[in-house]
């Protein structure tokens, strides 16, 4: 005889059976809540190459990773304990190509396999080209310039010359190597930097790394006084001698700091003759000598020799 079902019993108290089964069922959902969960890195791609291949353009090298598992596992991972590859070892032609991203675990994250990695996007599209190289001249740019009066001397760069790298296409087209801007507004000393070297795009770089010393000379603008007409100055005569008549006269020009010539009309620049080794009468054609200031120079000096006359007291 089929059991008859007391159908009295299940319906009653059934409000509170029903909050009994709902607390149950919310006790549950927020106990899985508790134990599962998701963390997410933003992480950079290496990319494995051949030493012959290179990437035409690349793309936004950076990838999604998501991690789904027990919290407790998750606490663990740190960014540094997860690596994006693409491998591109195995490329070796020109042309486009897709690779998959795979992440590389290390530290902890390489126990803990209860963790799912999920990486976007799954694969990357690259254009793919041979590698070359090319020696460059370095031009520095420089901008501005420097204080009243003062001028650019000389740049000198070390090293002068720099060896890019890069796809093939992308190094036939660079002619120079130019490096960051140096600016020289208001200088009046040497300035001496180690200076960026500019990149066209991310895929060139440079053999001897990624800067230059750039040595910039500044000096005081140079101008020019003439002088003519001098009478050489006589020194050292020997007290048995003396001077039959004057000796000539000479023209010169003198060269110094632009400011200093500007500034003063007294600056001397006096010609002489060294009368050191005569000690006998006689006529001798004798070298003129310059007297100059300091920072100063002489050019054009004529004539360059004179005629002196000497007799005994």
């Amino acid at each position: 005889m089929k059991p008859k079902i007391n159908w009295e019993k299940i319906f009653e108290n059934l409000p509170v059976k029903i909050l009994a089964l709902t607390a149950a069922l919310l006790l549950f959902l927020f106990h899985r809540i508790d134990i599962l969960d998701q963390k997410e890195f933003t992480l950079p791609v290496e990319l494995v190459l051949d030493p012959g291949y290179i990437p035409l353009e690349y793309p936004s090298l950076r990838s999604k990773v998501l991690l789904r598992g027990p919290r407790s596992s998750l606490g663990s991972f740190q960014a540094d304990d997860l690596q994006v590859q693409a491998d591109l070892s195995a490329v070796t032609s020109e042309g486009p190509v897709r690779v998959p991203l795979t992440v590389r675990r290390s530290g902890l994250s390489a126990e803990l396999p209860d963790v799912e990695i999920i990486v976007e996007p799954l694969e990357l599209l690259l254009e793919m080209e041979k590698k070359a190289s090319k020696i460059l001249e370095v031009q520095p740019q420089l901008t501005g310039t420097p204080a009243a009066e003062y001028e650019i001397s000389s740049v000198e760069v070390l090293p002068s010359k720099v060896t890019a790298l890069g796809p093939r296409s992308r190094i036939a087209q660079l002619k120079t190597a130019l490096t960051d801007k140096i600016d020289i507004i208001g200088l009046s000393e040497e300035v001496l930097r180690d200076v960026k070297l500019l990149t066209p795009d991310p895929t060139v770089s440079f053999l001897t790394g990624p800067s230059v010393r750039v040595k910039v000379g500044i000096q005081a603008r140079v101008s020019l006084r003439e002088f003519s007409l001098i009478t050489p100055r006589i020194v050292n005569l020997s007290s048995n001698l003396r001077l039959i008549k004057p000796p000539g006269q000479v023209n010169f020009i003198l060269s110094g700091p632009k400011a200093q010539l500007r500034a003063s009309e007294n600056i001397k620049a006096e010609p002489f003759i060294d009368l050191t080794s005569i000690q006998e009468p006689g006529v001798y054609e004798l070298p003129v000598g310059m007297e100059t200031p300091e920072g100063f120079s002489v050019s054009g000096l004529e004539p360059q020799r004179l005629l002196i006359y000497l007799e005994g007291k």
